[in-house]
């Protein structure tokens, strides 16, 4: 400078640095009602309300494998409004993977069949005998169990640890009345 000169600066209020993040990571997020993949990093002004959400449950719930969702790191409910704070922040919306139990079985009413959270021990049971009519009846006969954790066996009542999803057979055999008569 050859000469003096007056500079002024205009500052502004600084940007608030949200972070929003999935755990697992890779889950949608609404912000505002806009739809993003986690995670996903916003420049908002500080003291703004924003609108944070998720759904539900989250994946193709016929591939047998779900994501629902369990709570926020703020400890928000799954749509909340926030106010930005004037540091940077993260907030993790944090799901449970879920797997589906299948029980299939021609007879009776087994019970156990349903979503799971991974790595949770269920106890799946079968009835003994399904009576199909006076001369006919079937008799449990075993488990055919495929998927991570399934059971193979014949015992009745069986636990399963849910480390996927899981398909359980019922299989039977079949009991006929037989009648002797004297003449």
């Amino acid at each position: 400078m050859y000469e003096p000169r007056e500079v002024v600066a205009h500052f502004t209020e600084g940007q608030g640095n949200v972070m929003i993040d999935t755990s697992p990571e890779g889950l949608s997020v609404t912000a505002n009602s806009t739809i993003y993949i986690a995670p996903v990093m916003f420049d908002w002004p500080p003291n703004s309300t924003k609108t944070l959400g998720v759904a539900e449950s989250q994946g193709d719930s016929s591939t047998g494998t779900i994501q629902k969702f369990n709570h926020w790191s703020d400890g928000g409910t799954r749509i909340h409004d926030i106010t930005v704070p004037n540091n940077s922040i993260t907030y993790t919306a944090f799901f449970q993977t879920r797997h589906f139990l299948d029980i299939v079985t021609d007879y009776g009413n087994p019970s156990g069949e349903g979503w799971y959270v991974e790595d949770s021990t269920v106890t799946i049971s079968a009835d003994s005998i399904v009576e199909i009519s006076s001369q006919l009846r079937q008799r449990f006969n075993g488990w055919i169990g495929t998927g991570a954790g399934s059971v193979t066996g014949n015992n009745r009542t069986i636990q399963i640890n849910v480390e996927g999803p899981i398909k359980e057979q019922v299989q039977w055999s079949p009991e006929f009345l037989l009648q002797t008569g004297y003449s």
